[in-house]
């Protein structure tokens, strides 16, 4: 369930948008021209000049409207009823518009093309701001009806999915109702049942989906590119064919171990849930992705992470448990947690989600907490995006550098959700007693092994999804799934399904063209933690390194990464912090 969550930052790239009333200079659509002023429209002077008149101008701007949008989310995300949902989804969808708006003014954008080639532009830190407002004001030029039909369709389906609740057994069940039945039923009838009710929302929604995934093209083949996803990966910076590269070479690495270890793991489940392992379908999964490892041994790691309070909310013991971690290394996360939501109800997001309010310390994270160990990972990898935004450097940085690259903030998102398998850590952090230590050594080892496994592959899926879906939305895209599914993750299909079990995933929709960051990240942590072994805990081996008890691991975190903010790109960052280029190297041997 870890990878449910999801990190709102890089607003232009997948809709958390928005535009205070009222404001003058605000654009209309492709064309409008800003009022005529002085400042940065002034040729006579020097180009640095021009530019710090121009972010100055359009900081004053954006940062307003940058809060209010993420205010507007996160309203939204967590409405306590039908109707405030579909109100305050009404309102963010405006919001959303007007920042588009802003973005897709003409002379603002000529203004930044030019100042993106003007060899004079020597200040890095000015023209690295150039260079991000550029990517982000590219794939807003455009009409505005556009800008509104793909504003409109991506609020409407993620409101869709935060109201949504299945049917199973003759009753409503939430989406950690049904996970818990993935997680300990026996029953494969039952199983199965649960697994179809967590794909009722797919033809809910798939028209829309296929929709949105259409006019994105529209907007992309606008300003000049073949489709969305090529678009997007540009806007992020990364090389298309790089990265589609990277990810072959993860594919041909993680083959050979993928197949031995899920052999093993498939002869557990048929015992476990009493089939051949040739009738493994899955429901026998321990999520509706199949993109977390299941329970491999007899031992219950669970256990661990039970609330010892009945009379507290469930899960109120994680929200303790890491405050507590996370001040062992010298960050205290209580201010995020005071602000944050972290429990189920009805009309609230079920899913999680950390955002940055106004880059000025309002950080916040969206959770549903259940105690148990995947709940745990998720708190802890959201606050790892929180701990990020509030130890990047506000004092140095200009305001549109106080943000991240996605693999990055993934990076370290991954590596402290990861604690969560690492068994010393669960020794010193939630008390696994001396007389249990070597049997949860060697199965989280184990279960550490799988789920970094079992991602990659289902990062395959999604990366090979995605990319054909905008490379021809009218295929078949429910047999394509399928295809992917079984290439890629060795899963068989149930037989005779005809359903759009893609678009119950719900990044497709609200989060395009973001999830072949979370593995990236994995490799990027990968590398951090051999920094950290190797330069804070003098050269111990990976598995030593807990960060809590070690302030100053914490502090290499916010040398080398934190205060970095978005000042250098993602691959650059790689190299600063870890001593060599992002890559699988680290990634598969960590694997061995």
């Amino acid at each position: 369930m870890k990878r449910l969550g999801m990190l709102v930052l890089l607003v232009g790239s997948f809709g958390m948008l928005g535009c205070p009333k009222g404001e003058t200079g605000t654009a209309t659509g492709t064309g409008t021209q800003t009022p005529v002023a002085t400042g940065w429209r002034d040729t006579t002077l020097p180009v640095e000049a021009r530019v710090q008149a121009f972010l100055d101008e359009f900081v004053a701007e954006r940062s307003v409207l940058d809060r209010d949008a993420a205010l507007a989310y996160w309203t939204a995300a967590n409405a306590s009823s039908e109707e405030e949902s579909a109100r305050e989804y009404a309102r963010k969808a405006e919001l959303e518009l007007q920042w588009k708006r802003l973005h897709a003014d003409r002379e603002r954008f000529e203004a930044l093309q030019a100042f993106r080639e003007a060899p004079e532009l020597t200040d890095p830190l000015l023209r690295r701001q150039v260079e991000i407002l550029y990517l982000t004001f590219l794939p807003n030029q455009l009409p505005d009806e556009l800008l509104r039909r793909m504003t409109d369709l991506s609020n409407e389906i993620e409101q869709t999915f935060n109201a949504h609740r299945a049917q199973f057994e003759g009753a409503e069940a939430s989406d950690n109702d049904l996970r818990e039945v993935l997680r300990g039923e026996t029953d494969s009838t039952r199983r199965q049942a649960a697994w179809e009710a967590l794909k009722q929302i797919g033809p809910v929604v798939a028209d829309k989906v296929r929709e949105l995934a259409r006019v994105r093209n529209q907007a992309a083949q606008a300003v000049g590119y073949p489709d969305y996803w090529q678009m997007m990966m540009t806007a992020q910076e990364m090389p298309p064919d790089e990265i589609v590269a990277l990810f072959e070479r993860v594919y041909e690495l993680t083959e050979e171990p993928y197949t031995t270890q899920k052999a093993a793991l498939d002869a557990t489940l048929a015992e476990r849930y009493g089939v051949t392992v040739e009738g493994l379908r899955p429901w026998h999964c321990a999520d509706p992705f199949c993109q977390s490892a299941p329970q491999a041994t007899d031992v219950d790691i669970d256990q661990y992470f039970a609330n010892p309070d009945p009379q507290a909310p469930d899960g109120s013991n994680l929200a303790a448990l890491a405050e507590k971690f996370y001040g062992g290394f010298g960050m205290d996360v209580g201010p995020i947690l005071a602000r944050s939501d972290l429990y189920e109800r009805p009309f609230k997001e079920q899913h999680a989600f950390c955002t940055d309010i106004d880059r000025a310390g309002d950080v916040r994270i969206l959770v549903n907490l259940k105690s148990n160990g995947d709940w745990a990972d998720t708190i802890l990898h959201e606050l790892g995006h929180g701990v990020y935004f509030v130890y990047t450097d506000r004092a140095e940085l200009p305001y549109l550098l106080r943000e991240m690259h996605m693999v990055s903030t993934e990076a370290i998102a991954e590596l402290m959700g990861g604690m969560t398998k690492n068994a010393r850590w669960l020794q010193e952090l939630v008390g696994v007693p001396a007389e249990a230590a070597e049997e949860v050594a060697a199965a989280t080892r184990l279960e550490a092994r799988l789920q970094k496994l079992i991602f990659a592959r289902w990062s395959l899926v999604m990366l090979g999804f995605e990319r054909a879906l905008y490379g021809d939305p009218e295929q078949d895209l429910d047999t394509l799934w399928w295809n992917l599914v079984e290439r890629y993750q060795k899963v068989t299909r149930p037989e005779g399904r005809s359903a759009p079990d893609w678009a119950t995933k719900i990044h497709v929709a609200t989060v395009p063209v973001y999830y072949h960051n979370y593995l990236m990240g994995e490799m990027m942590a990968a590398q951090i933690l051999e920094a950290v072994a190797r330069e804070v805990y003098g050269g111990a081996a990976v598995e030593e390194v807990i960060f809590y008890g070690k302030p100053e691991a914490g502090q290499f975190l916010i040398d080398r990464i934190f205060s970095r903010g978005h000042a250098i790109r993602w691959d650059e960052l790689a190299v600063e912090a870890t001593g060599e280029p992002l890559g699988p190297r680290a990634f598969v041997e960590h694997l061995r």
